[in-house]
């Protein structure tokens, strides 16, 4: 576990993520594209160790299973949200959109 992150560090990277990726959804579509391309490279290089038939079970052995289980909720999180944050723009720019072909 010496070459491994911490949780705390894959919770402050995963939590930056999230946070960066739903904003930037909301902001653009593309920028929240590449906030999910960022958030899917650490997410990979994550599980990538989690799931290597050597380097996994020594992990398991060492951290326990919640090592896993926080690191795959973390990443899943980072995914998540831009891809959250598109749909909030979409639904907004929607509701704008109807609101100015009746005005009041």
């Amino acid at each position: 576990m010496d070459k491994e992150l911490s949780l705390s560090a894959i919770w402050t990277a995963a939590g930056t993520l999230t946070i960066l990726g739903y904003l930037l959804g909301r902001y653009r579509i593309w920028a929240g594209i590449i906030a999910f391309v960022l958030a899917a490279l650490m997410a990979w290089a994550q599980i990538e160790e989690l799931i290597d038939p050597y380097v996994g079970p020594a992990i398991a052995a060492e951290a326990g299973r919640s090592y896993f289980v926080q690191s795959y909720f973390a990443s899943a999180l980072a995914l998540i949200a831009p891809i959250a944050g598109v749909i909030q723009r979409r639904i907004r720019d929607s509701r704008q959109f109807r609101c100015q072909d009746f005005p009041s």
